[in-house]
């Protein structure tokens, strides 16, 4: 549509900014030259419809703040625009097809490195096990960092595409697939970019695996993918989200996701026969005190203001309708808007097991897991491979002023949000603990296409007309924020 012009020609309100009018002199060159790349022929059933991008802005690209050199680009990036899109999606099915779990990414991974390889993009391999580092550019400061997380789900899928999954009871569940392609064309398009001298600094690429409870973005840290040369200065990451409209950017400042963590409890007591409770002490009975004190904690003990869940989510106890059993194991999740909430938070429920159990007659264990690094060599099952407390996400001001800037010009200022904030967990928070950040949500969301399905969901479906808004976010966004660091 032509909604998105408007949004360019409105560029010289910014020139009473002499900084600002250079660096979103830059994002809208940058704006233009992606758009072109990613804008589909209708003609093309695969990919008709998907960017939404204006179809006038090659006329745009010719008035006079964008220069000749420009246009050339533009002319360039037209030509090339309708395969882009295909390959786009097609790298999106490829990797649905093939969904792997936590750190076991040995077809996905080996998969981006083909890509990464067949578009003369080097990278480093292996981080944090099956993980990517890539940087394109300079290879010196400023450097910013652009993440996609690639695992999926232990789901079955409920699809009958001709992609769906190949992989029995794995599934990507949470648009991990859709992530990873959208980096992957941001790489081509950076990659072109920077052989032509049009990029100022280094873009680093992180392909993170085990964002599922495996704590991977901590171990891609201690693999050193934010402080190898050039040291990462600002990272940028994107999530789809299906509860939003399709089309949607929202972001915010501050805590946007919660810090999160599991833990689990067993209470010993003394096992007996049914009919004669007197002789045995029932841990049962003294779990379902402790469970229903530890209800209180939100309640009574947390600040109002602030946010946090304790639920209890599994208990298993015994195996015969005629037996007291001698122990009770029972488990769930700590949810809190920061670190030092969640530790608070932590530190009751242990209390309450503790001493509740002790006033029933029992003796309780209790486990928690970590924000340290040394929760990675902490290995509780193999879908558990780490016992990592995610931090909460936490967005800096000034990364989110640049991301909803650029944002503004690929999805139209009317469809920008301010995102609600929630308690799932992402470990995204780990690279922001380290460099200020982003991490943005992009509306998936549509009824007609069957796309309004919940993460997690057997029957979620990417929407595949978001993935050029997310590829033109990444590439506008870290042209913007070099700009910025250059100042």
């Amino acid at each position: 549509g032509d909604r998105t012009l408007p949004h360019f020609q409105r560029m010289s309100t910014y020139k009473h900014c002499g900084k600002c009018s250079s660096i979103w002199t830059v994002v809208a060159s940058v704006l233009v030259l992606f758009c072109s790349a990613v804008c589909a022929d209708p003609a093309q059933p695969v990919v008709s419809e998907a960017s939404g991008f204006n179809t006038g802005l090659q006329a745009a690209a010719q008035a006079d703040q964008f220069g000749s050199l420009l246009q050339a680009q533009v002319n360039r990036a037209v030509t090339a625009a309708q395969g882009l899109a295909e390959w786009t999606v097609g790298n999106r099915r490829k990797l649905h097809s093939i969904p792997e779990l936590q750190y076991d990414l040995d077809k996905t991974s080996n998969y981006v490195r083909e890509v990464l390889g067949s578009i003369g993009v080097e990278y480093r391999f292996p981080v944090a096990k099956n993980g990517i580092v890539a940087d394109i550019g300079t290879g010196q400061a400023p450097c910013v960092a652009l993440r996609a997380d690639m695992d999926a789900l232990p789901i079955e899928e409920i699809s009958s595409v001709d992609y769906a999954s190949t992989h029995k009871g794995k599934m990507h569940a949470c648009g991990h697939d859709g992530h990873t392609s959208m980096l992957l064309t941001a790489a081509r398009i950076l990659k072109e970019q920077a052989d032509q001298g049009l990029l100022n600094g280094t873009v680093r690429l992180l392909f993170q695996p085990a964002e599922e409870g495996g704590a991977g973005a901590l171990s891609m840290i201690r693999d050193g993918a934010l402080s190898q040369h050039p040291p990462v200065q600002m990272v940028h990451g994107l999530h789809v989200w299906p509860t939003l409209p399709t089309g949607t950017f929202a972001t915010k400042v501050g805590p946007v996701m919660g810090a999160s963590g599991f833990f689990s409890v067993k209470l010993f007591g003394k096992g007996s026969h049914a009919a004669l409770p007197q002789e045995g002490v029932d841990p049962i009975i003294a779990a379902t005190h402790v469970i229903s004190m530890l209800q209180s904690i939100i309640s009574r003990n947390v600040n109002p203001i602030n946010s946090g869940v304790v639920s209890i989510t599994k208990i298993h106890a015994g195996s015969a309708f005629n037996v007291i059993p001698p122990e009770v194991e029972f488990g769930g999740t700590i949810r809190a808007i920061d670190r030092a909430s969640w530790e608070y938070i932590q530190s009751r429920v242990d209390a309450i097991v503790h001493e509740g159990a002790k006033a029933m007659g029992c003796k309780a264990e209790t486990f928690f897991p970590s924000f340290d690094q040394e929760c990675l060599d902490r290995q509780i099952s193999k879908e558990r491979p780490a016992s990592c407390t995610y931090p909460a996400v936490v967005n800096d001001a000034t990364s989110v002023q640049i991301a909803r800037r650029t944002a503004a010009f690929i999805f139209g200022e009317d469809k920008l949000a301010e995102v609600e904030r929630s308690l799932t967990g992402e470990d995204f928070s780990y690279f922001q603990e380290q460099v200020p950040g982003v991490f943005s949500f992009i509306g998936q969301g549509d009824q007609s296409l069957g796309t309004t399905w919940g993460l997690h969901h057997p029957k979620f479906t990417l929407n595949e007309k978001v993935l050029p808004y997310g590829a033109a976010q990444h590439v506008a966004f870290a042209h913007a924020a070099i700009s910025h660091l250059q100042q």
